[in-house]
């Protein structure tokens, strides 16, 4: 399966405090066929999650670190009434400590930030596919690195 595939018709929130980096995400799911839905804070993230219910966050490493809260994945784990991981942390810092506060954070899993449509693409598609492979059983390996 494309990793344009699995990502269409597929609903993604996404977290960051940067509006040139929340357009640029966001152009890149629709013109992969999916619905993005954006937001600058998380007040507003987890209401928009509790509403439109997307399948995904994409939630900015820099926000995750301001919320006060040891649990910020299981608030929105609850916003979407859902047991399974979707969050996804997207962050410009290295990938050896992205992967960490992934870890930490029980993050579905992460991806840096990249001016590289096609990798972005490929990243988001590999953790849905990790997603559902979860989902079904197949795997229960909480976060792999992409």
């Amino acid at each position: 399966m494309s990793a344009l595939t699995l990502i269409a018709d597929r609903r993604f929130l996404i977290v960051d405090d940067d509006p040139l980096v929340l357009a640029s995400s966001e152009e890149r799911l629709v013109r992969a066929e999916a619905t993005a839905f954006t937001s600058e804070n998380i007040a507003q993230a987890l209401r928009l999650a509790q509403e439109e219910q997307p399948d995904f966050v994409l939630l900015d490493l820099t926000i995750a670190e301001q919320v006060v809260t040891p649990d910020l994945v299981g608030l929105f784990q609850q916003a979407l009434q859902t047991r399974e991981r979707r969050v996804i942390l997207h962050s410009a810092v290295s990938a050896t400590e992205l992967y960490r506060q992934a870890h930490r954070l029980s993050a579905l899993g992460a991806i840096q930030k990249t001016g590289d449509e096609r990798i972005f693409l490929h990243r988001v598609s590999r953790l849905i596919e990790l997603s559902l492979a979860i989902a079904s059983g197949a795997t229960d390996r909480p976060s792999i690195p992409y």
